[in-house]
């Protein structure tokens, strides 16, 4: 068992630390970056914000160099499952999936109409939930509206498509039926994934929700607003 500390900010490198002894395990080359940590702990990936390169480095002193995919700037990544992949996404609207052993681009996915901020690979390493804020709507106030993706891992065969409104930030549940809504209104919002309706809302911040996120057993949510409030809901039963 490894126990993993992960440092960054814009005048620290993101940096890996074993937490046991504090022996550095791997560095990105920049300070301002896009940062990702393998399920198991064995990889941290970094991208330089608004770069359009990918850095990954090993707990066994490895590191990897990936490039010349994206046109523009990467505006998220994220690891697969079993950590043998890693998935970027740049403002051109484009999701590269990268095979990590050989240090190749295996396949693309399109289909956003922006670039894709947010990607979950399922835990059966199956499927690709990765979510699209336009950043083209600046009507008073600035709300935001998403654009929600399922792929198939594999082939990039896009199963799932809807846009959510007014909102910039989704998280999802463990078992992937609900999504939790983060927006400049004061309230987040409960929505059925295979629909998309909201199926209920959690009031109780006086300022917008800016975080959001499931507890692992899928039987509490915890929210985040700018009241500098951070609240846990239980989830109403079924």
């Amino acid at each position: 068992f490894l126990s993993l500390l992960l440092r960054s900010s814009n005048e620290v490198r993101p940096t890996l630390f074993d937490a046991s002894d504090g022996s550095r395990l791997g560095e990105a080359p920049y300070h301002s970056a896009l940062v990702a940590l393998s399920p198991d702990g064995s990889k941290l990936a970094a991208s330089q914000r608004y770069g359009k390169e990918l850095f990954v480095a090993t707990t066994k002193g490895g590191k990897i160099l990936l490039q010349e995919q994206h046109a523009e700037a990467i505006s998220g990544i994220a690891f697969s499952t079993d950590g043998r992949s890693l998935l970027s996404a740049s403002k051109n609207k484009v999701i590269v999936v990268w095979n990590l052993e050989n240090g190749q681009a295996a396949r693309t996915y399109t289909g956003h109409s922006w670039g894709p901020t947010q990607m979950i690979v399922s835990p059966d390493n199956k499927w690709v939930f990765s979510a699209a804020p336009n950043p083209g709507i600046t009507s008073a106030p600035p709300y935001r509206e998403l654009e929600l993706h399922i792929w198939e891992l594999e082939t990039g065969r896009r199963i799932y498509t809807h846009t959510l409104k007014d909102v910039w930030f989704v998280a999802l549940s463990p078992d992937w039926r609900k999504l939790l809504t983060c927006s400049r209104k004061i309230h987040a919002g409960l929505y059925d994934t295979a629909s998309g309706k909201e199926t209920y809302r959690l009031e109780g911040h006086t300022r917008p929700v800016s975080a959001a996120a499931f507890t692992a057993d899928n039987r509490f949510v915890v929210t985040g607003g700018n009241d500098d409030w951070i609240i846990m809901w239980g989830l109403p039963e079924e």
